[in-house]
């Protein structure tokens, strides 16, 4: 989920260190371009840590540089959350260069939905 109020459920990929997002998991499968093919969320200008303001399932991704936002992010459970943040966290060590982080930590499943 994007932090709002409410949280806006969205599918988010992690492809080639940038990740990108759809409103749903059809928009992704039906090979719609991401809701932020111009402007996606390059990994290697974030650091990726638990949200404190939402313990149970949030996390975040905080600028480094010359990014121009924070992310606040919600998975559904936390085994969800700890994937996500194992995957975000080694893309984003990496410099934003890893290609299928998803792919490597979920077992082929290169998406997920965040609320």
């Amino acid at each position: 989920y994007l932090h709002g109020d409410p949280w806006k459920a969205r599918w988010f990929v992690l492809q080639e260190g940038k990740l990108y997002y759809y409103l749903t998991e059809e928009e992704w499968k039906a090979g719609k371009p991401p809701r932020n093919a111009d402007n996606p969320i390059h990994m290697g200008g974030y650091e990726v840590m638990v949200n404190p303001k939402d313990f149970d399932w949030g996390f975040m991704l905080e600028s480094v540089g010359q990014q121009d936002r924070d992310w606040e992010l919600r998975a559904e459970n936390e085994t969800l959350r700890l994937a996500w943040i194992k995957v975000l966290l080694n893309s984003s060590l990496m410099g934003g260069n890893r290609g299928s982080d998803l792919e490597m930590m979920m077992g082929g499943n290169e998406s997920s939905n965040f609320v």
